[in-house]
């Protein structure tokens, strides 16, 4: 006689749809998803699945909303991103949406605390149009949840994520302005690398995760440790005369 309760009983399969499959990220993304042993992955440039024939897909990961360089090359906003993300959870009848955003959605404000926890207002810097709209997104979604029991959104917040040869333009534009205050210190800073972010959505959908989650690492980078490693120098800034 078999005994049944020594077979490992058949894991059930996730379907789930990565959306913004574009950058150097959301190709991680997408291997990272597909890796797991219980999930079919559907990559798409941004579109409905064509193949779908009108199956169900339990998850939905959106990537391309953060993806700062891909949206301005295509003249994109992460609020409209994230009502073309809604309409698609609609049309696929997903029941959980991982959303990967950004920390700057906080603000860099000198009274945050330290450190910024999840629970901490929203305060992008309104002249920063796309932290603005990267909140505006978390909002969207946030009441999509909200709609309808048994819903679940895991919002991802990384830091500036980097890796070799992905390195985006907003990572390239902090490193920068260091080294230009004269008789200043630099400021640390927390960067975090793509494959990090990777796990954290691929966790995120292998535990059906509800709720806010910054991607970080513990301590920030020292201002000249950023300095020496962006090879910039020091400038001493000079009156135009």
């Amino acid at each position: 006689m078999t005994d049944v309760l020594a077979r490992p009983a058949p894991a059930p399969t996730q379907r789930v749809y990565v959306r913004g499959v574009r950058g150097a990220l959301g190709w991680r993304v997408a291997e990272a998803v597909g890796a797991l042993a219980t999930v079919n992955t559907v990559v798409s440039p941004g579109e409905v699945p064509a193949d779908s024939h009108g199956e169900a897909f339990d998850t939905i990961v959106e990537i391309g909303l953060a993806d700062h360089d891909v949206l301005g090359r295509r003249g994109a906003s992460p609020t409209i991103g994230a009502a073309e993300l809604l309409d698609d959870a609609h049309a696929l009848g997903a029941t959980h949406i991982v959303l990967v955003t950004s920390a700057m959605v906080y603000g860099a404000l000198p009274n945050n605390p330290v450190p910024l926890s999840e629970d901490a207002v929203l305060r992008p810097d309104p002249r920063f149009a796309y932290a603005r709209q990267l909140a505006a997104a978390e909002e969207l979604v946030e009441g999509w949840r909200t709609a309808r029991p048994g819903r679940a959104v895991t919002v991802l917040r990384p830091a500036i994520p980097v890796a070799a040869g992905g390195t985006s333009s907003l990572a390239r534009a902090l490193t920068a302005g260091f080294g230009q205050r004269f008789g200043e210190s630099d400021p640390g800073a927390q960067f975090v690398h793509h494959d990090d972010i990777a796990s954290a959505v691929a966790l995120a959908v292998a535990e059906r995760l509800d709720g806010v989650y910054n991607v970080a690492p513990d301590e920030a980078i020292p201002g000249e440790r950023v300095r020496a490693l962006s090879g910039q120098k020091w400038r001493l800034p000079l009156p135009d005369r």
